[in-house]
């Protein structure tokens, strides 16, 4: 049986794809619990899949992009040294 899991999102921008018209948005998911695929299910599930995602969004969504539009904006981590801290690692959306 599944393990539960938890997602916070917000919308970031509106927009539409220049080719389709087909209407996106860019979207801020922060996982609260860390399981595997979580946030390409969650979007999934409330009927938003990510962009790109050819195995758990739509055929339509799978195609609107060349790559799976989800990427990591923001990580954080203590320092493996254990004395520095934490540090965080920041890295602008290439799409």
């Amino acid at each position: 049986q599944a393990r539960p899991s938890v997602s916070t999102w917000r919308v970031l921008e509106r927009t539409s794809l220049p080719d389709s018209g087909v209407g996106v948005a860019r979207v801020e998911l922060v996982p609260v619990t860390g399981r595997a695929h979580q946030l390409r299910l969650h979007m999934e599930a409330i009927g938003h899949p990510v962009l790109g995602d050819e195995l758990h969004g739509s055929d339509e969504a799978a195609a609107a992009a060349p790559r799976l539009c989800l990427h990591a904006s923001a990580l954080t981590l203590d320092h493996p040294d254990g004395r520095r801290g934490r540090v965080t690692f920041r890295s602008a959306a290439p799409f």
